[in-house]
């Protein structure tokens, strides 16, 4: 245990998670001006987060909202003796999550620690990964351990699991919280970074998440593009050179695209 610093896991109300990392804040930096802990004592939080689109039921506007992946839920890293002063002084912490299969040196279970190796590669996922990260608390099939080499993500090590749709998504084990998923598609997200100058066609029923996507990982404004309507069909064109079409693959005529010596790769996102 590095330093005897351990990640811990409070329990709060819900909706308040980012409310508690300020209140937690002020109270700690209180506890080092009065000295009831030294001033070099660490104590890191952290509320794993990712940006969403929701649309406002009163105006239909488009917002980018936060929205927390762990409910109720707020990692603490500090040593146990602060975690103690925070379960007593801090009305907001409802509790701290217990470990069921430790026990202390006077038999009591202990508290539950997260690895510090487990909650890196965790923040990593959530912070850099582009589409949506899931946290699963129920028991899930996972597949052979892989490491991810190229991409945002590249390092990460986890498991492959397969969705119902063939899609392949990675999992982290977090202790105490279950796996942590994203999904991924290594090939084609390289093929878009080293051939920035081939003509690309991708055909998709969810357009708005495939162009937020596709623009994140070419660093391209997502609102920058070329509209038309085609065949009842939504067509935004990127850079003159990437079309994103809104439509089924499985029941869509690409006939056309094949024949266009311009357009080098069909991918059905």
């Amino acid at each position: 245990m590095e330093n005897n610093y351990s990640w811990f896991v409070a329990v709060v109300t819900h909706n308040t998670e980012m409310k508690c990392v300020e209140r937690l804040e002020k109270l700690v930096n209180t506890w080092r001006s009065s000295k009831a802990i030294d001033s070099s004592e660490e104590v890191a939080t952290y509320v794993p987060t990712q940006t969403v689109v929701r649309i406002q039921p009163s105006t239909g506007r488009r917002v980018r909202v936060k929205k927390v992946l762990a409910p109720c839920y707020l990692f603490i890293r500090c040593k146990d003796a602060v975690r103690y002063q925070i379960a007593c002084e801090a009305p907001y912490i409802l509790r701290f999550l217990m470990d069921r299969a430790s026990k202390t040196e006077s038999g009591r279970n202990d508290f539950a620690r997260i690895p510090n190796g487990q909650m890196e590669n965790f923040k990593r996922m959530v912070e850099e990964a582009v589409n949506a990260v899931i946290i699963d608390p129920s028991r899930v099939h996972v597949g052979d351990k892989v490491r991810i080499t190229t991409g945002r993500l590249a390092g990460l090590v986890g498991n492959i699991c397969k969705e119902p749709d063939g899609s392949s998504m990675i999992a982290l084990r977090v202790d105490f919280l279950g796996y942590a998923f994203t999904t991924i598609d290594s090939f084609f997200c390289d093929m878009l970074r080293e051939n920035r100058d081939a003509s690309i066609v991708i055909i998709d029923k969810n357009i708005d998440d495939v162009s937020r996507n596709l623009c994140h990982i070419l660093q391209m404004p997502v609102n920058r593009y070329t509209r038309q309507i085609r065949d009842n069909a939504e067509y935004r064109i990127y850079d003159n050179r990437i079309t994103i079409i809104q439509a089924d693959l499985d029941t869509f005529d690409i006939t056309p695209w094949l024949s266009t010596p311009n357009h080098k790769s069909l991918k059905k996102a």
